[in-house]
């Protein structure tokens, strides 16, 4: 039996005389045979793809065989909170053309997604539509790419080793406070149907958790503010039938550009006895933060370390324009820590110590 038998980027292909080809670990069937005459092997056009990956049509009329790249998947990368980058992996290298808008970037490319990827499967991409090869007429593929209102700086550019075209989103940050887009989250405070007020936890002498973390919220924005950062808070008051559900803070929060958002609670346990300070992220890019207002916090209130914690609460989970965690410096239900949190020198002290934290992340 003869076999062509070569290397196609670093995989070996065999074609033998079955409707069998091998290429690298893979195996495929085909329904027709090669060809062989005077010691030529003639392969069916259907075997193009697998081989070489390209998408085949072929016009008859003109007898002209048109080979088309194609896109094999979109890659996402996380970098930092200041650096996303999304990576078309092709076949070859493909012409396209860019078009940026406020909210997205779209990119018509002279390509195919390939037959085994459902490119609408990823994240990545917000819209994809393909109009195929008809004659001379080359293929579109435009996939829209979201945009992040946190990261304005959009850069694009091709590779030809791997062939990709690379979208990369970045926001320069100087350092600071300056101009910061900080967003304060007092935790609770909002009503249920309109009927029940969520105070959180109650202390053993009956202090609310929501009315305390208010306070030492409003405390860390006016620190901000005089250092000439922007302050959203999702709510300025007690007993505020405006006041948004979560739901609201986390949509307020992923449509703000805001570059850092915190959320103020009071821990408790059914043991009186529990006491110290936790601090709570889930997604990588909040961790550096997380680390670092920890420590100021235990730091400043001398309280026993608890730990770093990743959780799926919601304002972190869901909050992922940029870094999210929540604070639980205390024990509302500890009643020496409930003495503490009720002296307005400790709530300063401690307003301080979240500030020193923001500060110190915006100037490294």
């Amino acid at each position: 039996e003869k076999v062509l038998s070569f290397f196609f980027r670093g995989l070996k292909v065999e074609i033998n005389e079955s409707s069998t080809v091998k290429k690298g670990d893979k195996t495929k069937d085909f329904t027709l045979n090669p060809v062989i005459t005077n010691d030529i092997l003639f392969i069916p056009l259907e075997y193009i793809p697998f081989v070489i990956d390209c998408a085949v049509n072929f016009d008859k009329n003109n007898k002209i065989i048109y080979l088309d790249p194609y896109i094999f998947e979109i890659d996402f990368n996380q970098e930092s909170e200041f650096k996303e980058i999304y990576t078309l992996i092709l076949s070859f290298q493909a012409k396209y053309t860019k078009s940026i808008q406020s909210d997205s970037v779209t990119l018509n490319i002279n390509a195919l997604p390939h037959p085994d990827t459902n490119l609408k499967e990823n994240e990545a991409g917000i819209n994809i539509s393909t109009t195929p090869r008809s004659g001379s007429k080359l293929p579109v593929t435009t996939v829209v790419l979201k945009r992040s209102k946190n990261l304005p700086d959009v850069q694009i550019t091709s590779s030809k080793t791997p062939p990709s075209i690379k979208i990369t989103y970045t926001k320069e940050l100087s350092k600071g406070l300056k101009d910061k887009i900080i967003i304060l989250d007092p935790g609770h405070g909002a009503y249920t149907n309109g009927i029940y007020y969520d105070v959180g936890a109650v202390g053993p002498s009956g202090a609310f958790e929501s009315k305390i973390v208010l306070d030492i919220a409003i405390r860390v924005k006016n620190l901000l503010e005089t250092s000439g950062a922007r302050v959203i808070m999702t709510r300025t008051k007690e007993n505020d039938k405006l006041t948004p559900n979560l739901d609201k803070r986390v949509t307020i929060a992923n449509s703000s550009g805001a570059d850092l958002f915190i959320s103020f609670h009071l821990n408790a346990s059914t043991s009186s006895d529990v006491s110290g300070t936790e601090t709570y992220y889930f997604h990588p890019l909040s961790l550096k933060f997380a680390e670092l207002v920890h420590k100021k916090i235990i730091n400043a209130l001398n309280t026993i370390d608890r730990g770093i914690r990743n959780r799926g609460f919601q304002v972190v989970k869901d909050i992922n324009t940029m870094p999210s965690v929540l604070l639980e410096p205390l024990y509302i239900s500890n009643p020496n820590e409930e003495k503490m949190i009720l002296d307005e020198n400790i709530r300063q002290k401690l307003a301080e110590a979240i500030f020193d934290a923001i500060n110190e992340y915006f100037n490294q």
